[in-house]
């Protein structure tokens, strides 16, 4: 197995900018967005394409101008074309409201994207999976906890 691409002497939860190995920093929302990164990274299954990439959710129009949702991670796996779109959420903001709309807004535009996402709550989670996925109006596969993305990838699937 490859060996870890960050500097594992950073604070990580705390902070949110790490320094990979190579150099290059990143800057994480959360401590868990940071765990996810690790588990992903992690994986000779698959690459991490991009951090922050931006979605188009609504076309712009004479008044108002286009409107994009920066997923966390976008993921290739080797045998698949399309790429996957990882997204680490808490309990609380998976369940808000205006993140329910950013998702509804991709699936009016994009509605093949929103079957290649994948939600990632932290482990204290677990319980909460089918309640996020039937409030998102998402599949149950389409949401895991932190342990269940590394059984995913251990077994070579993400969703």
């Amino acid at each position: 197995m490859m060996g870890s691409p960050f500097n594992t002497s950073q604070p990580k939860p705390r902070h949110k900018r790490v320094k990979l190995l190579n150099g290059t920093e990143i800057t994480f929302d959360s401590g868990h967005e940071f765990n996810v990164y690790k588990v992903l990274s992690a994986s000779p299954a698959i690459e991490i394409a991009t951090l922050q990439e931006p979605l188009l959710i609504k076309q712009g129009s004479y008044r108002y101008p286009e409107k994009s949702w920066r997923v966390d991670f976008t993921v290739l796996r080797k045998d698949i074309s399309h790429p996957y779109f990882v997204e680490a959420k808490s309990y609380p903001t998976a369940m808000d409201k205006a993140f329910r709309l950013t998702l509804e807004m991709l699936d009016s535009i994009s509605p093949n994207d929103v079957g290649y996402l994948l939600i990632v709550l932290p482990n204290s989670n677990k319980s909460s999976c089918a309640t996020i996925a039937k409030r998102l109006g998402l599949e149950l596969s389409q949401v895991t906890t932190l342990d269940g993305l590394s059984a995913r990838l251990e077994i070579g699937c993400l969703l």
